[in-house]
Formats: C-alpha cells, sequence, structure tokens
C-alpha cells in the first residue's frame, strides 16, 4: 500500500530528528525499557528512532508523548518449527561414513542442523496512529532508511551482556607457542580416525576427558584425580616420552568457532591460541564448523567438585514438576549472574517488597524520569516485580506459540506440517512448555554500576551481593519521591542491632554498646558436631582403602617391568586404567559432620575472653569478657553459614558438614536486656589499640590490596580493618587477625572515628568518613569554595583533597548538589534509627545454596516458600521442591510469624 501524502508529509517534518547510530553506538533494541516485552512478544517492539530506546506497545505511546517523536522500527520476530522432513530428505540423511575429521566440507561431518529458525519482519511506524510502513517503500526520507538499517545491524546493548558461561577469574593469557608450534607431517599413522566414537585414549581406551595433541596428533586423557577419576594422565606422559617438544593440547569436544579449551604442558596453564584454527586446519579440523559436545576444563572442576550435597541441593534424582505463573518466573543467568538471580528472586518473595513497588507499578511507571529510565532504580525494580509476579509472560508465550505456527503455515504453504524436534531443541521445547523466565539485563547493569566486582561477569557471593543490594535500594529509595515511605524498605526490614557486652574482669564493671547488621553470621565448628565418632571412623576406613589401592597400583607397576611382548599386558593396562578411575569410596557412603544449627548459635552467644585488653576503671592491662546479642528482631532475619573460610596456605576452602536447619525458630532467649541495676557502668574508652593512634592511623593500602587480591578480606573496609587492628605491622598479622573477626558485626562497614574505644561498635551514620577540619580549612584556601561546600567535597572524596578540588569544580549546579547530599544525609541519620522489632518468633521463608568450594566459583540456587509450598529456583527453572536442602544452605531467610 503506498505512502498517503498526510504520512509522507509527516515523515519528511521529522526525519531530521533520527539519529543514524554506529557500530559503537548503544543500542536498546532488544527489550522494553519499563516491560519485558521484546521483538518476539505478540505485539512486537517499538525502538524510538531519535533515543535508540524501546518500548512494547502498552508503553510507546507514553515515550512518543514524552520526547515529541513519532517515528519507530517496528519489529517482530517469530520462532518457526521447520518442516517435516520429506522421504527423500531421510534418504540423504543416511550418508555414507565421513572420511575427514572435519564438519561441513566434503567427506566431513554434516553438523548439527537445528529443527527451529527465526523469521523477523521490521517496519517503519508512525504514531500515534501506528501506521506500519514497508521499508522497501521508496518514498521514505533516504536519513530514515539509514537510521533504521543501522539499528537493525547493530548488535544492541544486550550482545555485550549475553551469556557468557562458566568463567575463570584469572585471564587465560596467549600461549608462547602460538607462533612457533611444530607440526608433524601427516601420515596414515597419525591421523586421527574421522569417526567421534573411535576417539579413545591411546592407552586407556576412555572416550572422554581425551585431549588432542596439536603437534603429532597423540590422543590421550586428562589428568587424574585424587580420588582415581578425571583420567589416566596419557597425554601429560606423551609429552613427557616426547622430548618436551609437542607442548600444546586441546579438549576434543569442546572445539567452537569461538575457541577451545587449550593446555599447555611447558607453561602449565590453560592457555589462548591465535592460530588454533590454523593449527586445527593441519589435521583436516574445520573450527568454523565444530560444535561443542564435551566438557569444558571449568564445567569438569564443576562436576567433580560436586558430590551427593549437590545432588542434595538441586535435588537431582527427582522428578521434578517444572512450573510457572505469578510469582513463579524464573530468571535467565546472563553470565554467572546465578548469584543475583538466587537473591533476586528471595527478596521478590517478600510481602512487603510487593506492597511497597508492584501494588504501586501503575503510578511508579507513568512517574518514570523521561531521559536515562533505565538508570531509575525504583523504575527497574517495579519492572522487575511486574515481570515475576504476574503471568504476564505465560500468556505471551502461549500466544507467541500459536502466532509462531500460523506464521509458519504462511511461509512455508498450507502443507506445513512441523517437524518432530530432537536434541537440544526438543530439550528447550520441552522445558519451555513448562517454564518461563525473564531476562534481568537493565537491573544487573544498574545495580553494578561501578562496582568492581558486581560490575563484571565474574561469579560473585551472593551474601555480599545481597548486603550491596539492600545498600543501594536505601540510597535509591530514600531520594524517590514516588514510593510510599510508610512502608518500610528491605534494609531496614532485615537491619538487626547486636548488643555487645564488656566486663572488665579487673573491675566487673560493665559497658553496653550496639552495632547494627542486616545479616547474622555464623561461623562453623566442625568440633560441635554430633557424630564426631561416625565421622572418624569414616575417615579412617576411608584412609585405609586408600592405601591399599596404592599398594595394588604399585604392584602392578612392579608386574609391568617384566610383561611380556603378545600384547595381553596392553590390554590389561587398559583394565587397570579403567579401574583406577573409580572412586575409593562410594559417594553413599560418606559420613559428613552434622552440627545443628541450635549448636552454632550457642557458641555465637558464648563469652569471649579477650587479653591484654587496657581498662578503663583500672588504666591497666588485664583481661575483659565479651558477650553478644541481639537489641531488637527483625521483620526479616537473614542467618549466614559461614561454610567458607581460608586455609594455612591463604587458599578458599569449605567445610564439608551438614548443618540441619529447622523450620521454625525462637530467638527470643538471645535477646539482649541493656545495663542491669545490679550492674555498675565502665568509662569511656580501654581497648587493645591507643585510642588516639587509632583514630589518626590510616590503612596501608599494600596491606589492604594484599588481603582483598588473595580473597581473604570479603570487603575493602573488612581490610582497612584488619590493617588498622594490626597497626599496618604487616600482611601476615593482618591475615590473622581477620580470620580470628570474620564474624564481628561491623567487620565490612566504613572506617569511622571510634575513639569511644571498647570495640565491636560499627554501623555508622551512613555517611561513614568525618573530614577533619584541618582539611576543610585547607581545602576552603585553596578553592575559596565555602567550608560547608569543602566539607561535603571531602565527604564525597572520603579525604582526598586533590579529589574533592575536582569534585567542587566540575559540578554544574553546586548549590543545588550540596543541598541534595545534605538532605540525604539527614535521612539516613533519620534511617539509622528505624528498625522493626517483634517476637523473637520465626519461620523459614528462603534458602540460597551454593555449590563449588569457593564462593567466587561454581552456581548459586534458591529454595523459596509460597503458600504453604516449596519451590526450587535454579536460574531459569522453576520447579516444586520434592526435599528443599534444609542442611545446605548458605544464607537463610527467616520471616517473623505471624
Amino acid at each position: 500500500m503506498p505512502i498517503t501524502d498526510a504520512v509522507l508529509q509527516v515523515l519528511r517534518a521529522e526525519a531530521q530528528k533520527c539519529r543514524v547510530p554506529n557500530e559503537n553506538s548503544l543500542v536498546e533494541k532488544d527489550e522494553c525499557m519499563l516491560s519485558f516485552d521484546s521483538p518476539f512478544s505478540p505485539q512486537g517492539l517499538y525502538t524510538n528512532l531519535n533515543t535508540w530506546k524501546s518500548y512494547g506497545r502498552d508503553y510507546v505511546t507514553m515515550d512518543s508523548q514524552n520526547t515529541a517523536q513519532k517515528l519507530y522500527l517496528y519489529q517482530k520476530k517469530y520462532n518457526l518449527v521447520k518442516p517435516k522432513k520429506d522421504e527423500a530428505e531421510q534418504e540423504q540423511e543416511a550418508k555414507p561414513e565421513p572420511t575427514k575429521l572435519a564438519l561441513g566440507v566434503e567427506g566431513g561431518f554434516t553438523g548439527f542442523e537445528s529443527d527451529t529458525e527465526m523469521k523477523s519482519e521490521n517496519f517503519l511506524c508512525v504514531l500515534p496512529e501506528f501506521t506500519l510502513i514497508d521499508l522497501s517503500e521508496q518514498d521514505i526520507p533516504m536519513n530514515i532508511t539509514e537510521c533504521i538499517n543501522a539499528i537493525i545491524v547493530n548488535k544492541g546493548i544486550g550482545a555485550h551482556e549475553e551469556f557468557k558461561g562458566w568463567e575463570d577469574d584469572e585471564e587465560v593469557k596467549e600461549s608462547l607457542h602460538s607462533e612457533t608450534l611444530v607440526q608433524l607431517p601427516l601420515n596414515e599413522t597419525m591421523r586421527p580416525s574421522p569417526n567421534r566414537d573411535d576417539w579413545r585414549c591411546g592407552e586407556c581406551s576412555s572416550t572422554e576427558n581425551l585431549w588432542f595433541n596439536l603437534s603429532d596428533g597423540y590422543i590421550g586423557c586428562g589428568r587424574q584425580n585424587w580420588d582415581g577419576t578425571g583420567g589416566c594422565g596419557a597425554a601429560l606422559r606423551h609429552y613427557d616420552q616426547t622430548g618436551k617438544q609437542y607442548p600444546l593440547a586441546v579438549k576434543l569436544g569442546t572445539i567452537t568457532p569461538s575457541g577451545a579449551d587449550l593446555y599447555s604442558y611447558s607453561e602449565d596453564k590453560m592457555v589462548k591460541d591465535k592460530n588454533l584454527s590454523t593449527h586445527l586446519a593441519h589435521f583436516g579440523i574445520d573450527v568454523m564448523k565444530q560444535e561443542k559436545y564435551d566438557k569444558t576444563v571449568q564445567e569438569m572442576e564443576f562436576e567433580f567438585n560436586k558430590d551427593f550435597v549437590f545432588g542434595a541441593i538441586v535435588e537431582s534424582g527427582k522428578k521434578l514438576e517444572h512450573v510457572c505463573g505469578a510469582g513463579l518466573i524464573g530468571l535467565h543467568n546472563l553470565g554467572n549472574s546465578c548469584y543475583m538471580n538466587s537473591v533476586l528472586q528471595s527478596v521478590l518473595s517478600i510481602a512487603e517488597i510487593k506492597e511497597k513497588y508492584f501494588n504501586n507499578a501503575d503510578k511508579i511507571l507513568l512517574s518514570a524520569p523521561k531521559d536515562n529510565v533505565e538508570n531509575d532504580f525504583v523504575t527497574q525494580f517495579t519492572k522487575l516485580t511486574l515481570g515475576t509476579l504476574t503471568d504476564r509472560y505465560v500468556k505471551q508465550r502461549d500466544e507467541c506459540l500459536k502466532m509462531d505456527a500460523e506464521k509458519a503455515k504462511q511461509v512455508y504453504g498450507d502443507g506445513y506440517e512441523p517437524r518432530k524436534r530432537g536434541g537440544d531443541d526438543k530439550k528447550e521445547d520441552e522445558e519451555g512448555i513448562s517454564c518461563v523466565a525473564i531476562k534481568p539485563r537493565m537491573m544487573k547493569r544498574l545495580v553494578g554500576s561501578g562496582h568492581a566486582e558486581f560490575g563484571t561477569n565474574r561469579q560473585q557471593d551472593a551474601v555480599e551481593y545481597f548486603r550491596h543490594l539492600l545498600e543501594f535500594m536505601n540510597r535509591r529509595e530514600r531520594s524517590s519521591q514516588v514510593l510510599d515511605k510508610q512502608i518500610a524498605g528491605l534494609k531496614t526490614l532485615f537491619k538487626v542491632k547486636i548488643e555487645e557486652r564488656l566486663e572488665c574482669l579487673q573491675s566487673n564493671k560493665v559497658r553496653y554498646s550496639e552495632a547494627e547488621d542486616v545479616i547474622l553470621r555464623v561461623d562453623v565448628d566442625l568440633n560441635l558436631a554430633t557424630n564426631l565418632k561416625e565421622v572418624e571412623e569414616y575417615n579412617q576406613k576411608k584412609k585405609e582403602k586408600e592405601e591399599k589401592a596404592k599398594a595394588a597400583a604399585a604392584a602392578e607397576a612392579e608386574k609391568d617391568k617384566d610383561k611380556d611382548k603378545d600384547g595381553d599386558s596392553e590390554m590389561a593396562d587398559k583394565e587397570k586404567a579403567i579401574k583406577l578411575k573409580k572412586p575409593v569410596l562410594d559417594d553413599k557412603d560418606k559420613v559428613l559432620p552434622s552440627i545443628p544449627l541450635q549448636r552454632l548459635l550457642d557458641s555465637y552467644l558464648a563469652d569471649q575472653v579477650i587479653n591484654d585488653w587496657m581498662s578503663p576503671a583500672t588504666n591497666q592491662k588485664g583481661q575483659v569478657k565479651k558477650r553478644v546479642r541481639l537489641s531488637s528482631f527483625p521483620n526479616y532475619l537473614a542467618i549466614q553459614i559461614q561454610r567458607y573460610y581460608i586455609n594455612a596456605a591463604w587458599v578458599p576452602e569449605k567445610h564439608d558438614c551438614v548443618i540441619p536447619v529447622p523450620e521454625e525458630l525462637n530467638l527470643e532467649y538471645m535477646r539482649g536486656k541493656g545495663l542491669q541495676e545490679n550492674e555498675q557502668e565502665l568509662p569511656k574508652g580501654g581497648g587493645n589499640v591507643n585510642a588516639n593512634q587509632a583514630a589518626t592511623l590510616q590503612p596501608d593500602a599494600e596491606i589492604v590490596g594484599t588481603l582483598t587480591m588473595l580473597g581473604l578480606a570479603a570487603t575493602e573496609n573488612a581490610a582497612k580493618r584488619a590493617a588498622l587492628a594490626v597497626q599496618n605491622a604487616n600482611a601476615d598479622m593482618a591475615a590473622a587477625w581477620l580470620m580470628e573477626h570474620m564474624a564481628d558485626p561491623d567487620i565490612n562497614d566504613p572506617i569511622e572515628d571510634q575513639s569511644g574505644g571498647g570495640g565491636g561498635g560499627g554501623g555508622g551514620d551512613g555517611g561513614g568518613y568525618k573530614p577533619d577540619p584541618n582539611q576543610v580549612a585547607e581545602l576552603n584556601m585553596i578553592t575559596n569554595f565555602s567550608k560547608e561546600y569543602c566539607e561535603v567535597a571531602l565527604i564525597q572524596s572520603k579525604g582526598d583533597q586533590a579529589r574533592a578540588a575536582d569534585w567542587l569544580f566540575s559540578r554544574e549546579n553546586i548549590e543545588a548538589e550540596v543541598a541534595a547530599l545534605k538532605n540525604e544525609q539527614n535521612a539516613a541519620k533519620t534511617e539509622q534509627k528505624n528498625f522493626t522489632d517483634g517476637k523473637g518468633e520465626y519461620e523459614l521463608m528462603a534458602i540460597i545454596s551454593h555449590l563449588g568450594k569457593a564462593t567466587s566459583h561454581g552456581h548459586y540456587v534458591a529454595h523459596i516458600k509460597k503458600d504453604e509450598k516449596w519451590y526450587f529456583f535454579n536460574d531459569n527453572k522453576v520447579a516444586v521442591s520434592q526435599d528443599p536442602p534444609f542442611e545446605h544452605g548458605y544464607l537463610y531467610i527467616f520471616k517473623r510469624k505471624q
């Protein structure tokens, strides 16, 4: 249909507003700014040709009014199941055995053909009438055409945040042998079989964990794990036996166009090879056509680390019923973002969050800022509540299935009959029918923005993210004008007052102080296990069996020296290698220490005696007794089980134990009562470090850097506290102090002036840093800004005068910004007094569990109780839980009993 004169007039008038992006421009073309609608949604997606931001049908009119923009790119995409194959195609599939170790080339493997394909439709849309114009129309002004074409080919912001799988924290670097690798001329004995079924270890005939030498084509097993699993180590032995001339080996089955697992034996680490495609082509392997079919090294490590605890957490072996619906929407993993997903799912299950955001969603979205809506937390969190707490995307999925089927008939003809899906397509189809998930990309980007850890795609600690989210959310809510301030914020709901009682054992006088935290951190002491005898018996039995296995292997090795040459011994070697891969003890026999939560809580409450404490009552060093209680019981109580620790070699490890946690807790016995009538108050002062020195001493940057780099300190604040506690002596002493004070309630709080002494305090007034009056006066003299402004600048720069001066001179409206910051500080002081308190009786509502040996690796999942039923949230999958892992959680969230 030709363009009408009226529409053409609009196009010519609006064309000058269109901005043409380049390939590096950040174009938000895959998701609505105010919902999770996408081009695959039934009504498609509309991209503003001026702002490059996209909106679903429900919100595009509002955007048009806000931006005075009438022209949009309309995208609609379909997932089509391909037609059923006819007899000729089925016969063609029965091809002869391949003769080349390659994919997609003559004589090679055919590769994997998807049973679905994507169909895209793009139009120019003119608002407010939603007039769709075919892009082939010649009358469309050139600037509009260029703008639309550039948006279509642009990768979009989403491409930068796509799932990257399991990532190592340490960057894999280029191999020293990339340019100089020796590759021997091929002959018939060296050329590998093109049939994957024939790929076997040259020693033990294993078909798993195989490594292909890029110099001579040798195929051998990877290294053997401590328990005999993993491989027989033939690939490494081959490197040694060939004079260490052929150092690079690639793991078969991990080769894809984007790379592969590559190991350098001479460098003894995983490496990259920029010439990998050339080196593989030497053997007839076409890397651009390869598909991944085996696990990567990181996935293998994950497999090796998981045991029956893993099975208990993910409920393996049980037939789980996948579900979807309001409150049962999954979150896609965006690249090691399972830590975020598990925390968000737990937070979204809190009733007050639903009341604060979900119940006021219309008002919040209508008040969304016209610019930078993607950076407005209140708007983006409201968007998340609507996406997860309604069945909008379940309905969209059902409607899209019908629309895709109709479009397939149009594309393939009336005789269209969908083919039976197989492989990954079949699995996706089956799971997609019962599970629905959204991608929280904007939320991840916003909350992680500027953060050294959460702004990356590396795996993170879910507990640290929980803390960060509460603080981030609290700051953003504080400045919001649209939220109902009568409903407590998330931080207030979790904030608990911790009472510390110090009793000077010289004078018997006492001092009470209070700190605040949002998590109750409980240390794990394996000596508190109720089954210590059984654990010792199991460990002894395991040790004896391992020693027998080693002795048997040594005896077999001795016999090998006299082996004959008739080939029998070769078969025996293969059988022996296969046997050695079996674990010494079955996993089901394993006995783990069992420590009831009650014992850990009793240990948390136990008195601690501290030596060499300077008593302000006697002015002499002596002993002080420290005791901790809870001054308030919040509406929600988060308990972190400190399963992870740093061993003597500064390597992160996990306490292998089970901790039964009841579904109901009565913690009233933990309530602190403050100063009693029969107690005498201890004067201020005292402590292990001179108060004046502690107030002026600054943390040594090198010590702080060492503790954070090695992962010993969970936060920079914890590292600073450790450095100050040992008066910047050295990193070893700071690390030792840190190990003893991991459970301190203020360990991660900002460093403040604590000249009052006594330790254990903290929490602060939200600002933390208090500028030195001399610094304020000096900055005032240098910059000529008022002392009020200089004080705010120093607070923002944490005392750095150069940064403070830069802050002052870079403000566009310093008067308004200082006023806003002061208002926020005042609100923070008021907010600090806000605690929820009530009976200390709780019921369990959520469990966040971690799979792996360190919190910075592995995988996180959540189990959440909704309407008296437990559900299992594993990224994009949601299922009814049959057996929640009450004994294996990392973070437990309780709510006050009604």
